[in-house]
Order: C-alpha cells, then structure tokens, then sequence
C-alpha cells in the first residue's frame, strides 16, 4: 500500500462557532450573559423553564457551496432543565445552520434548518453534499417520524430552504443507525454510518447514485462488547487515492478520534490505525488550500469554557 500521510492539528482554534449565535435568534437576555456564556431564553413561544440554559452544538459538518461560500450545519441544542441530565442526547430540537463571513472572519447564524421544538423535539447528526448530476443540494439527518428514528432525506436548491421525505432511506437497518458522512467517490456517493451490532461497534456504508436505491456493506467492526455501539460521527476523506477515516470512539473516551487508512472505502481495521487526535465529533474540511479539523460536544468543556465547534488547521506528515 501507498505511505499513507499522517494528520496533525497544526494550530489549535483557529476559528470559532458560538452556539449563543443560534440561542440570540429566539431571544437572548445579553444582560444576563455570564462569561460562561450562560443564556436567558424570553421569547413568549419558546417556554424553557431554565432560564440559565447553557447551549451546546454537537455533531455538524462543513460544505462549500457553489459559488464558494462556507456553511456549517449542526446540532445546536440548549441543555436540558436542571435534573433532566438523562435528556442530554434525546431533547434535540433544533438543527442550525451558520455561514462564514469572508469580510470580518466569523461566523452568522442563518436559520434553524429543522426546528422540532414542540413536536417531535428531536433531529439528529446532519450531513450535507451537493449533487451535481441534479444541481442541487442533499442532506441527510435522522428524525424523528411516528415514534421511530429514521434516517430523512431532504433537498435543496439553495441551502436555506430543505424539502425532506419523511420516509426512512434505509429501512432494512437498525433503528440506531446515526452519524452520516456522505463522499462522492467516481460516480457514486457512499454514506458511512454508525450502525451498532449485537455485542460491538460498527461502521457500514450504503452505496448509491441517485439517492433512491442502496447497497449496504460493513466496513467496521469492533468486538467491544457494545450494544449501542462505542463508534460515533465517522468522516471518511480521499486523498492521494487512499481513505481515511476519522471516527470518535466514545466508548473508551470522550474526545477520542481514531484515523484509520485503507486503499478501499468499503474496508478498515484497527490494524491500519495511523494515529489518535484529541476530538469529538470531528469533520475536515479544505479552505485556500489548507486543511481544517473541528472539535465539538456537551460532555467535555473545551477552550472558552464554551461548548460550540472549535476549528483547527491540520496538516499531514508524509512517510517515508
């Protein structure tokens, strides 16, 4: 096999999305704000009861859009009520989506792309790729439809306005399937998800060309007596014609990110691991011709004492 290139955080928080961003859009007490970002929600149709809620964003994933601009979608929740700490990862109403601002560096919240508050108050880990054989945009995200997770489809022409199926693009997978990352490798697109088996944590990848018809392989599996599964938001690039995957192996540690390599999207193992950077959750993306990797999650307190999405340069070391 081709010296696979190590990756690297070169420079650590380079850019920075608060989830304050996304709380100020529904109504946001600055008076109140504490240096630990602590918020007050006042608007008279969202009835939060806390009114010291923190927010947190969670899974996202990054996409430049035809004409060049930057977006990022995410998970982008405040935390439950004091003593509802077990609703962490199951009150997940909101999914937002942020554009970078060439001009003063930062990042501006757009809109709430799902909003579920009062219905089904859950969507989960987003994943956005723009088709070019339909000129138009697909996410993938799981919600919530008559009581059962699903993985949604919708689309878009625009980014700021999505049309979903409400219908389970994989039905013949487990309900706990979660986490896609979508690729575009020759002429076809392969959604890598989180798809726990009985007694270990698994990683499989539906191949499709139209986003109408799929075949599944695994593509991961570790026997680590895992019933959910410790696997979480695997991100699989290509470069130099090799694969590698980032996930968060949460099951050993929270900020965990493994980077596996391969010479086939369909194939990893633990024995072609590279290297372990200190992540959660993390996406890579290009910009101006550097690499950038993300960081985000509600359990560990990170730079800022701020739970939103920190933004690193990564570079490769190349083997010799």
């Amino acid at each position: 096999m081709k010296k696979a290139a190590i990756p690297f955080i070169y420079k650590s928080t380079v850019s920075f999305i608060s989830p304050s961003l996304a709380a100020k859009s529904i109504g946001w007490n600055s008076q109140n704000c504490k240096d630990d970002f602590s918020l007050h929600i006042r608007n008279g149709s969202i009835s939060v009861k806390n009114t010291e809620s923190h927010w947190y964003t969670n899974d996202h994933c990054f996409l430049e859009d035809t004409q060049g601009a930057l977006h990022c979608f995410s998970i982008n929740n405040p935390y439950p009520f004091s003593g509802q700490t077990n609703q962490l990862y199951l009150f997940h109403p909101y999914l937002s989506h942020f554009i970078f601002n060439e001009t003063n560096q930062s990042w501006e919240f757009c809109e709430f792309t799902v909003n579920e508050y009062g219905k089904t108050d859950y969507v989960g880990a987003p994943y956005v790729i723009y088709n070019e054989n339909t000129y138009e945009y697909v996410m993938i995200a799981e919600k919530m439809v008559d009581d059962k997770r699903i993985l949604d489809i919708g689309f878009s022409k625009d980014l700021h306005h999505f049309t979903f199926t409400d219908k389970d693009i994989l039905p013949d997978m487990g309900y706990t399937k979660r986490d896609p990352c979508i690729i575009r490798d020759g002429d076809d697109f392969l959604i890598y998800l989180c798809d726990p088996a009985s007694h270990g944590s698994r990683i499989s990848v539906a191949q499709t060309k139209d986003f109408k018809s799929y075949t599944t392989h695994s593509c991961l599996f570790i026997e680590d007596g895992s019933d959910y599964g410790g696997i979480e938001s695997p991100f699989v690039l290509k470069k130099d014609n090799l694969y590698y995957m980032f996930f968060t192996y949460a099951h050993r540690r929270y900020c965990e990110t493994i980077v596996l390599v391969s010479t086939s999207p369909y194939h990893f193992d633990m024995d072609s691991q590279l290297t372990t950077l200190h992540g959660h959750a993390s996406e890579i993306f290009q910009r101006n011709n550097n690499y950038f990797i993300s960081s985000c999650g509600p359990e560990d307190f990170q730079d800022f004492n701020d739970h939103g999405i920190h933004i690193c340069q990564l570079k490769w070391h190349q083997e010799t």
